[in-house]
């Protein structure tokens, strides 16, 4: 198990902090799908094939969340429907289905918001005056949808000024890795394509946030694929650094990286 810090970074603030973490493979799958609390999720994976209860990715996701001063009663976990549904939490919820949506936001302080990851990129918004904060799974359907722009209004009507929002792109694959066929790149990107097409979901993410008034200086993120970057063991070998679908082909829904970010 990685006793290391997790990745993380700042958002710095006049007020407030944001500290944004999220985990690697040698972390250990973090299982932000809802199994851990032993009920089916019809039609999300099968219950025979992935039983209830794993007392490793529960440890795993607990190593990681000790290693930034957090206890797992201190999060937000959400049921993921790659849809724009958004919604404001203050506490942890015991049971996944009690928390359905690929946003969140909160103004709760020392409270954290997490979200699992294994190609789709993650946003945080974060207005280090007012306290407003969210995090955003964005995968293509949710872009589509409209997630980003919802997210910038409900920051805003917390609080949020545009002008001081910062945010922040998580892992997610890149550019390199991400081909969708031309009726799906269309939906993400605006644009009439002809054939398949490399899609930057990074870079269309950035241009929605800049269009609804996010200055371009304060969009950051990580560069690296989830499906392609790789780093070299002790022994020298060669292993990728993130989880991914794309890359795996696996049909396990568990093996999932963890975003988490609080503020202080």
């Amino acid at each position: 198990m990685n006793h290391q810090p997790p990745k993380g970074t700042i958002l710095p603030g006049e007020k407030f902090n944001a500290h944004v973490h999220w985990s690697t493979m040698s972390d250990g799958p973090m299982n932000i799908i809802g199994r851990e609390f032993g009920e089916p999720v019809p039609g999300f994976y099968d219950m025979q094939k992935f039983p209830a209860g794993d007392n490793e990715r529960l440890a795993n996701r607990a190593s990681f969340l000790s290693r930034i001063g957090l206890e797992p009663s201190q999060t937000a976990i959400p049921k993921l429907v790659h849809g724009a549904d958004i919604k404001y939490v203050t506490e942890h919820n015991p049971h996944l289905e009690d928390l359905i949506g690929d946003g969140m936001v909160t103004d709760r302080a020392k409270f954290a918001l997490t979200v699992g990851f294994a190609d789709c990129p993650s946003i945080v918004l974060f207005d280090g005056t007012s306290g407003a904060l969210a995090l955003i799974h964005a995968g293509w359907k949710g872009i589509a949808g409209g997630i980003v722009e919802k997210a910038v209004g409900t920051m805003v009507s917390f609080g949020g000024q545009k002008h001081r929002i910062q945010a922040f792109i998580g892992p997610g694959v890149r550019k390199c890795c991400y081909e969708l066929d031309p009726v799906t790149a269309s939906k993400v990107d605006g644009i009439a394509h002809q054939g398949h097409v490399h899609v930057d979901l990074q870079l269309i993410i950035g241009m929605r946030l800049a269009v609804h008034g996010i200055p371009a200086e304060n969009i950051k993120g990580e560069e690296k694929c989830t499906c392609c970057a790789t780093v070299v063991d002790k022994q020298g070998a060669e292993k990728p650094i993130y989880y991914s679908y794309r890359r795996e082909k696996s049909l396990d829904p568990l093996n999932t990286g963890m975003m988490v970010v609080s503020f202080y």
